[in-house]
């Protein structure tokens, strides 16, 4: 079975793990051991909870709907063109 047919199965209980696909040999040349930590499970309780706004923007960070990624993203596009200071 190939890496990305390890990858991309749809059902989670076969799909490899990030932590079982950089086993693979395919991403031996990309790894650093000592830089890789193991993730924590996803926390699905809030998933499906009732809570207002403000609730949700604690947990989320910021505001809901934004996305603050994109965002930074073009000041530093701007930045590196010379645009912003």
């Amino acid at each position: 079975m190939s890496v990305l047919e390890r990858m991309l199965l749809l059902d989670p209980e076969s799909r490899a793990t990030a932590a079982e696909a950089l086993m693979l040999p395919y991403f031996t040349e990309f790894r650093e051991p000592e830089e890789e930590t193991e993730a924590q499970p996803y926390d699905h309780s809030l998933d499906n909870t009732d809570q207002p706004l403000d609730q949700w923007k604690r947990k989320d960070g910021g505001e809901a709907g934004t996305d603050n990624g994109a965002r930074e993203q073009k000041k530093w596009r701007l930045k590196e063109k010379g645009a912003m200071k």
